[in-house]
């Protein structure tokens, strides 16, 4: 039963004007956002270089404050206290996420009164589980030491950084103010309930080091290895990272390149590194896809293979093979279950015991031609082209497209002409035709791929037709099919600082701006198109070691 007693201790303030956080009693302040409040800032942030921010000293542009995602919230609160106490929380109480894109952000996302009571409700049944596990959690024999340092070792990974020894004592204080009137479980219920509703935990707080009160900042240790853990784990940071933090390693680059390969060799970080691609290219939308059954009976039996099939293919290719964008993007082999493989028919050149099967190049190669991806950008089977089209531009090329305002995109398609005719007579004048020049012929080389990705040579009674003009890329051409342009997508500079900006924006959790195109590119430049290489090389820019706070 969730117990409501207590919680006058814990208090919800406006913080920082526009954003809402929650904070407790403990001190009688909330932490703020970018002046630091005591024990914000630790030694190791004050051994760390500054750039000080002189205007033109460091390019990065402005973000805002980021809060945690329901996913990271979980995950971080999962290895706090472990699986067994996070198994008894709905998380799903938390307040719905934003959006950067494609990628899930609360990095601009207001709070109101709604979110903040599903914070309490979720921070309540926290406390409550941990409080019936509170002799497990405490460790030790319940006296003074005892408590003391289960604070100080519970705070710092609830607060990502080392706390001050006022904040220790005041949180010891409220501890024994509630084991006073209760029992240990109360007084354990009590404090995690109330650490977890701090602007420490629910933000990612980036002050930078104490006394920096410059418009560019370099992050502090501590605010870096959050920056990290959060970019490569979806979680907080482990006592390791903490410890390296606090001993200043992370302040030069050698340190910071072994810190992000440690992350990256750990098995957490295979669902970052799998959870990107998904995002990236719109295939975690799969799971709500609404297809037409009666066109498409199969689809409801395979579209968790389709999915399958896509995180084992890049989980292979990154953990087992070259790692290589060129490899995820043209590789003629894949993983599939029975069922997908024979789906796939013809593209399949032959099976392995393991699920590995081998395509036929000139039919399928690499995620762009995978079930996932081509029925996440189908919607119905008829306007596909433009959808797929639409997905190479923005998603891989980096493209902006502006929709023009108060247009009719209805086509109403009948059985008088292919698809791709009926699409090119509608789109090809007006106010439509700019966008779709370039739109149409991306997406008509997958037309041999159905409304879910299976092959077809025929589109009703009227043969399909793939060949296409490419026009607005630096790959501009003739192309058979989608198989020949996809070919020649590791040959593309735009390709490859696309993949960079999205991984940008993924690590950041922000839109990139103007100030951060060098870090973009020289990103794209160092990793040559090595995946893990490009992850290292961003977590070393601008971009990602320092904060511009946004204009007042």
């Amino acid at each position: 039963m969730r117990r409501r007693n207590g919680i006058a201790a814990i208090a919800c303030g406006v913080w920082m004007g526009s954003a809402i956080g929650c904070y407790t009693g403990l001190d009688g302040r909330g932490g703020g956002a970018d002046g630091a409040s005591e024990g914000g800032t630790t030694a190791a942030g004050e051994g760390g270089s500054s750039s000080g921010g002189a205007e033109g000293e460091v390019a990065v542009s402005p973000s805002e404050l980021s809060r945690l995602t329901r996913s990271e919230y979980q995950r971080t609160v999962t290895a706090i206290f472990g699986e067994a106490i996070a198994a008894d929380v709905d998380f799903g109480q938390l307040p719905a996420d934003g959006k950067v894109g494609r990628f899930t952000s609360n990095a601009e996302l207001d709070v109101n009164i709604d979110s903040l009571d599903a914070y309490r409700i979720v921070a309540e049944d926290v406390g409550e589980a941990a409080g019936a596990q509170a002799a497990a959690l405490l460790g030790c024999d319940e006296d003074a030491a005892c408590v003391e340092g289960f604070v100080r070792t519970m705070g710092r990974r609830i607060y990502r950084r080392t706390l001050a020894d006022a904040e220790v004592a005041r949180i010891v204080a409220f501890w024994e103010q509630y084991r006073t009137q209760g029992t240990v479980g109360d007084a354990m219920r009590m404090v995690v309930t109330a650490l977890l509703q701090t602007p420490d935990f629910l933000y990612r707080l980036e002050r930078g080091a104490d006394g920096d009160e410059a418009e560019v900042r370099r992050l502090a240790g501590f605010e870096l290895a959050s920056r990290l853990s959060f970019f490569l784990w979806g979680q907080g940071p482990d006592d390791a990272l903490l410890d390296e933090a606090e001993a200043g390693t992370l302040d030069d680059a050698e340190g910071l390149r072994a810190a992000v390969d440690r992350l990256l060799d750990d098995p957490r970080a295979d669902e970052t590194l799998v959870g990107f691609h998904l995002t990236w290219l719109g295939i975690d939308a799969l799971q709500t896809q609404l297809v037409d059954a009666e066109r498409f009976p199969q689809y409801e039996l395979l579209r968790d293979d389709m999915v399958d099939e896509t995180r084992r293919f890049v989980l292979h290719v990154l953990r087992e093979d070259d790692g290589q964008l060129a490899t995820l993007l043209t590789a003629d082999y894949s993983f599939a279950s029975p069922e997908l493989a024979a789906f796939y028919g013809d593209g399949v050149s032959s099976t392995g015991a393991d699920g590995r099967i081998e395509l036929d190049p000139t039919l399928r190669r690499g995620l762009l031609t995978q079930a996932s991806y081509l029925t996440s950008h189908a919607r119905t089977p008829e306007r596909a082209p433009i959808y797929r089209g639409k997905s190479l531009l923005v998603d891989v090329f980096c493209k902006q497209l502006t929709p023009p305002p108060g247009v009719n995109t209805t086509i109403d398609f009948d059985s008088s002409a292919s698809a791709r005719q009926q699409i090119e007579d509608a789109t090809s004048g007006g106010a439509c035709a700019g966008c779709h020049r370039m739109i149409n012929p991306l997406g008509f080389l997958f037309e041999h791929y159905d409304g879910i990705g299976q092959f077809r040579t025929e589109d009703g009674s009227w043969p399909v037709v793939t060949e296409a003009e490419i026009v607005g890329t630096d790959l501009d051409g003739s192309y058979a099919d989608a198989p020949a342009f996809i070919e020649r997508l590791p040959d593309s500079a735009e390709v490859a600082a696309c993949v960079s900006r999205q991984w940008l924006r993924f690590a950041l959790s922000r839109p990139e701006g103007e100030q951060d195109e060098g870090s973009i590119a020289a990103a794209a430049s160092q990793a040559g198109g090595d995946v893990f290489e490009l992850v290292r090389a961003l977590a070393q820019t601008d971009a990602f070691t320092h904060r511009r706070l946004p204009a007042p």
